[in-house]
């Protein structure tokens, strides 16, 4: 069975334990059939669904990430580990693909990989993970910090899953295989079910319906 094959298989059994056993990290059906929860509407904008509360993290940098580090620029962010075997690589390369497509609209693109396994993905790990992944051209940020922490964002601000795993064959730690897009004001605009080609499509046309709204608020940045 291939990589892929793989991959998807585990996503169904995964999605499968969460609609049954985690239903209260999802507030609407579009978190479990990775429809995304918006749409380019009336005068070229998209509608906005989530705001971000405040939050305090750490980048690879070991320099301090908040809710202001996504203000004046849109950015794709995803749940990840490095010790992931299979799920998170594709992840993340898929990722990588969108966010390269989506640069050449908007340059002040960011991409920001936050670690569901905080406690062993330390600010080391996350930094040697960037210099072996992230591409120079892209301005991407590993992030990491207490695991409290951590999960507050990701459950309570993002409203996604990250659960240890009940079953090893899924790996140690169950969490969404979705990218969102958190825009300029700190909001959160679309999640993506990137595994998909039409879904990793749809983010990069609505990433451009919302660089532009970008653009159009600070014309210099």
């Amino acid at each position: 069975m291939t990589s892929a094959a793989k991959f998807t298989k585990r996503y169904v059994l995964y999605t499968t334990i969460v609609a049954l056993g985690v239903p209260l990290f999802f507030i609407a059906d579009f978190y479990i059939n990775g429809s995304s929860i918006n749409s380019s509407g009336i005068n070229d904008t998209v509608k906005t669904e989530l705001t971000l509360p405040n939050f305090s993290l750490t980048t690879s940098e070991n320099k301090p990430f908040t809710k202001a580090s996504f203000l004046k620029e849109v950015s794709l962010v995803n749940f990840v580990f490095k010790s992931c075997p299979e799920a998170c690589p594709l992840l993340m390369e898929q990722t990588r693909d969108a966010a390269q497509k989506s640069h050449e609209m908007f340059p002040h693109l960011k991409v920001v990989s936050i670690t569901v396994d905080p406690n062993n993905d330390t600010i080391d790990e996350l930094a040697s993970w960037k210099q072996e992944f992230a591409p120079d051209n892209l301005n991407w940020t590993f992030v990491g910090g207490s695991k409290p922490a951590v999960e507050s964002l990701i459950k309570s601000g993002f409203k996604m899953p990250v659960e240890e795993s009940p079953d090893d064959s899924l790996g140690p730690i169950l969490h969404s295989f979705k990218v969102a897009i958190v825009d300029h004001f700190g909001r959160i605009r679309g999640f993506y079910d990137v595994k998909t080609a039409k879904q990793r499509e749809t983010l990069v046309s609505e990433f451009k319906v919302i660089a532009k709204e970008a653009q159009r608020t600070y014309p210099s940045h």
